[in-house]
């Protein structure tokens, strides 16, 4: 990487999921929301390869990182033609796996052609006792969608407004009275202070041996990542306070007595779209998104197909 310094440890701190030693990477600061001016310094562990934000922010500095318009808790996405979209092809996808009749023509149509777009959530009516959690849920996109095909569906996130279904606490510290059947945790693991914490409670609020929790996340061992280096979306400074790998992550999970099962290659032609108007400042490729997210279609296809994509969905299950 072009702005590598020399290497320094950090003795005094030692990998969570390896105990290796921490070997400085680059520093790096927000090309994203521009909420902080700050330069923060990421370090890599010099065994299982994972990059950590250190020194770490505080819960409260956090919190400060996130604007207002952040896209898991922006409603008024919804009502944009993008967000239109997107909702009329995941309706359309989980009407298809859940045998629905679609609406009309073009919802039919449109399941033909996307109806494995949806990941990270049931694609099957409850099996055991229906209770479906997603952690992170933002304004309860999935929540709501879950509901409506025959899920026991609850949410929880850390910021934004709590209602019938979604709870806003710290998941650490909230106490579930029930188990799940399914537990979602997309785009959440990376975001926060103590990710072994977040994988030892979810293992005990899993149902049984057949309950499933799938995890999304950006992984390191991506094209992406290999070619933009430092300006890598998937670090998305200063808010992905970590960024992992299949392997250290599958170390963590077995040490907390679950296995990855099956990992699923994501398409994410918007991530690409997003890097580019980043990287070269070419704010107009937003403008022209549906465009541009056509056009790195056959791309986003070739690295699911080499294993390299940006993002990943891991299913685990208690061992």
């Amino acid at each position: 990487m072009n702005n590598i310094k020399s290497k320094k440890n950090i003795n005094h701190l030692k990998c969570f999921i390896c105990g290796g030693a921490f070997c400085y990477l680059f520093s790096q600061k927000d090309f994203i929301y521009f909420i902080s001016k700050k330069y923060f310094d990421l370090y890599e562990c010099d065994s299982c390869k994972l990059v950590k934000i250190l020194p770490e922010p505080t819960l409260d500095e956090i919190k400060s990182f996130y604007p207002k318009n952040y896209y898991v808790h922006n409603v008024d996405y919804e009502k944009s033609f993008i967000g239109w979209l997107y909702n009329c092809s995941i309706d359309a996808s989980l009407n298809k796996h859940y045998k629905v009749p679609q609406p009309n023509l073009f919802y039919f149509f449109l399941a033909q052609f996307l109806k494995n777009l949806v990941v990270g959530a049931p694609l099957y009516p409850p099996k055991a006792n229906g209770r479906f959690l997603d952690i992170g849920c933002g304004y309860g996109y999935w929540v709501e969608r879950l509901q409506s095909h025959g899920w026991i569906a609850q949410g929880i996130d850390i910021m934004g407004k709590p209602s019938e279904r979604i709870v806003i606490a710290d998941f650490l510290e909230y106490e579930y009275e029930e188990k799940f059947e399914f537990i979602r945790m997309s785009g959440v693991l990376e975001h926060v202070i103590a990710p072994e914490k977040f994988i030892e409670k979810i293992g005990s609020l899993l149902l049984n041996n057949d309950s499933i929790c799938q995890i999304s996340i950006p992984q390191t061992d991506s094209f992406g990542y290999k070619y933009f280096k430092e300006d890598w979306i998937g670090f998305e400074v200063p808010r992905h306070l970590h960024s992992f790998n299949i392997d250290n992550l599958s170390v963590l999970f077995e040490r907390y007595n679950m296995r990855i099962v099956d990992v699923s290659y994501n398409t994410s032609g918007g991530a690409f779209i997003h890097q580019l108007s980043l990287k070269w400042k070419m704010r107009f490729v937003v403008k022209l998104w549906v465009f541009f997210y056509f056009l790195f279609i056959p791309i986003d296809l070739l690295l699911k197909k080499m294993k390299k994509s940006v993002d990943v969905t891991l299913t685990v299950k208690k061992i």
